[in-house]
C-alpha cells in the first residue's frame, strides 16, 4: 500500500487563507460600520429659536458638528417647497455652537421651518414666521 504524506495541495491552502482574511476584513468593516452588530451612533442634536431676524442656536448636543458637515435648509410651510437662503455664522472657529446664528435671505411673508442638517441629516427644526 502506498500512503499519501501530503496535506493539502499549495494552491488549496493559499485560497483558503485569502477566504480567511478576507472574511475577516468584511467582519471588522461590519463591526465598525454597525452593519452586524446595529450601530448606537449617537447622532448630535441642535435646538434654535428665532431672535430678531435671525436663528440663534441655544444648545448643541451628543457631539461638535463641524462647519463643513453642517447646512442650513428653509422649507415654505404652506407649500412645502424649499425657499431663500440660510447661511450659518459659526463664530470663526469652523464649528457650530451655542450663540452662532443663521441669517436667513431671500423670504417674502410666510411660515418657514429651518432646519439645520449635519451629514444629510435633520438634527434641529425652528419655525419662522415673517408678517
Amino acid at each position: 500500500m502506498k500512503e499519501n504524506n501530503e496535506a493539502t495541495s499549495s494552491s488549496l491552502s493559499v485560497t483558503i487563507f485569502i477566504a480567511i482574511t478576507l472574511s475577516l476584513a468584511v467582519i471588522v468593516w461590519g463591526y465598525y460600520t454597525g452593519l452586524f452588530f446595529g450601530s448606537e451612533k449617537i447622532v448630535p442634536s441642535v435646538s434654535m429659536m428665532r431672535e430678531g431676524d435671525y436663528i440663534l442656536i441655544i444648545n448643541v448636543q451628543n457631539g461638535s458638528l463641524p462647519q463643513t458637515s453642517v447646512s442650513a435648509k428653509i422649507i415654505n410651510k404652506d407649500s412645502g417647497k424649499a425657499e431663500g437662503n440660510a447661511s450659518i455664522n459659526d463664530g470663526g472657529d469652523g464649528e457650530i455652537n451655542v450663540g452662532d446664528y443663521i441669517t436667513l435671505t431671500g423670504l417674502t411673508a410666510g411660515t418657514y421651518t429651518i432646519s439645520i442638517l449635519y451629514r444629510g441629516r435633520v438634527i434641529g427644526n425652528c419655525q419662522y414666521t415673517i408678517y
